[in-house]
C-alpha cells in the first residue's frame, strides 16, 4: 500500500548549504519568466514558497486580490522575505519579487484546494465550520467556507471542472514547467541545441515509465509528422515546425497553451510573451474581482434595505401597539369614572328621596 508523502519542509536547502561550505543556492531569474529555467532552482524555490504557504502564519485569502486590501497587504511581502532568506537572491529586484509572487499565488490556490478537499467537500456548511483545520484562523476559515458555500462560486467551480475535463493533451513532465523542462532537455539530450516544437511536443507528452503517449497526443504527433514530411517532399517554401504544431493543435484543441507557454506563436495567431500573458490574466482576475465585489455590495445593500424595512415595520407595529394600549387604558379609566359618577348620583338620589320622605312624615 502506497504511503502518503510527508509535507515538504525545505531540509534539502540545508543539505545543499552543508555540501557547498555554507553557501546558499543561487537563483537565476529571467525577465518575462514565471519560474527559473533551471529545474532544480525552480523546484527548490517552489518548495520553499509552499512551506511558507502551509505554515500557520500565512493567511489563505478567498481571492488573490484580497492580499492588496488593508489588513492583508503585509502577508505577501512577509512571505517573500521569509523565502529570500533561504537563497542567494536580491529581494529588492523586481524580477525576483515578481517570480516569487507568482509562485506564492499558485501555492495559495493549491492550499485553498487542499483545505476544500480535506475539510469541506462532502459536508454541510455547519459541519465544515465545526471542523476547522488546525493551522487556519477561525475568521479565515469562516470566510473560506462562506465562499465555497456560495451558489455562484459553485457554478464557477463546476464550469472550471468541465473545462479541465476538455483538455486533450496532458503533459507528462509532472510539476516541472515547460520552460524548465525545455532548458534541461536542451542540455541533456540535444547538445545545447533547441529541439523543434514537434520533438518537444513528443518529449513532453510521452510517459517516461511506459514510453507511450495518450491516444489524443499520439494522434496529434502523428499529424505533425505527416504534415512535416509532406512539406519536405514538396518543392515549395519550407514550412516552420512552429506553424505545423500551431495548425495541428488548432484542429485538435483550440484551447491548447503549448506554444504560448513556450513563447512560440500563441493560440490566437499573434506573438505574445509570457509576461504580457500574465498581465492579461491579472487584469482579467481584477475585472472578475471587481464584478464579484459589485455583486456583493449590491447584495449587501439589498439586505440592508430589507433589514431597514423590517426594523421600520417593527417600530410601526410597536407604536400602534402602544397607542392601542393607551386607548384601551383611557377607555377603561373613562368607564370607571362613569361608574363612580353613576354610583355617586344614585347615592344622592337616594338621600334626596329619604329626606323628602322624612319631611313628609313630620308634616
Amino acid at each position: 500500500m502506497r504511503v502518503k508523502r510527508r509535507p515538504t519542509m525545505g531540509h534539502g536547502l540545508d543539505d545543499y548549504a552543508k555540501r557547498n561550505g555554507g553557501r546558499k543556492m543561487k537563483i537565476d531569474f529571467s525577465a518575462g519568466r514565471v519560474r527559473p529555467l533551471d529545474p532544480v532552482q525552480a523546484a527548490k524555490l517552489s518548495s520553499q514558497c509552499g512551506v511558507h504557504v502551509r505554515s500557520n502564519i500565512m493567511h489563505v485569502a478567498t481571492h488573490w486580490n484580497d492580499y492588496s486590501k488593508k489588513g492583508l497587504d503585509h502577508h505577501i511581502p512577509k512571505a517573500i522575505g521569509h523565502v529570500v532568506k533561504n537563497f542567494e537572491m536580491d529581494p529588492k529586484e523586481e524580477v525576483s519579487r515578481g517570480v516569487c509572487t507568482k509562485i506564492l499565488q499558485k501555492g495559495v490556490r493549491q492550499q485553498r484546494y487542499i483545505l476544500k478537499r480535506d475539510y469541506f467537500m462532502g459536508r454541510t456548511r455547519e459541519e465544515a465550520l465545526s471542523r476547522k483545520p488546525p493551522k487556519v484562523g477561525q475568521r479565515n476559515w469562516e470566510a473560506l467556507v462562506d465562499k465555497w458555500s456560495d451558489e455562484r462560486n459553485k457554478e464557477i467551480c463546476a464550469k472550471n471542472k468541465k473545462n479541465r475535463e476538455a483538455v486533450k493533451h496532458h503533459q507528462t513532465t509532472g510539476s516541472r514547467s515547460y520552460p524548465s523542462h525545455f532548458h534541461q532537455l536542451k542540455k541533456d539530450k540535444y547538445n545545447n541545441e533547441d529541439p523543434s516544437p514537434i520533438e518537444f511536443f513528443k518529449e513532453t507528452h510521452t510517459n517516461r515509465k511506459t514510453g507511450c503517449m495518450s491516444t489524443a497526443a499520439l494522434e496529434a504527433y502523428t499529424d505533425m509528422e505527416t504534415k512535416r514530411n509532406e512539406a519536405e517532399r514538396e518543392d515549395e517554401q519550407p514550412v516552420s515546425s512552429t506553424h505545423i504544431v500551431a495548425q495541428v493543435l488548432k484542429e485538435h484543441s483550440s484551447s491548447s497553451t503549448f506554444l504560448s507557454t513556450m513563447e512560440y506563436q500563441s493560440r490566437s495567431g499573434r506573438s505574445r510573451t509570457s509576461a504580457s500573458e500574465e498581465r492579461v490574466r491579472e487584469l482579467e482576475e481584477k475585472v472578475e474581482q471587481q464584478k464579484r465585489e459589485a455583486l456583493d455590495a449590491n447584495a449587501m445593500y439589498q439586505q440592508q434595505l430589507i433589514e431597514r424595512g423590517e426594523t421600520q415595520e417593527a417600530a410601526l407595529e410597536e407604536m400602534q401597539r402602544k397607542q392601542q394600549e393607551e386607548l384601551s387604558a383611557m377607555k377603561k379609566s373613562q368607564e370607571e369614572k362613569n361608574k363612580a359618577y353613576e354610583k355617586k348620583q344614585q347615592e344622592q338620589d337616594n338621600l334626596i328621596s329619604f329626606l323628602l320622605r322624612k319631611h313628609a312624615t313630620q308634616n
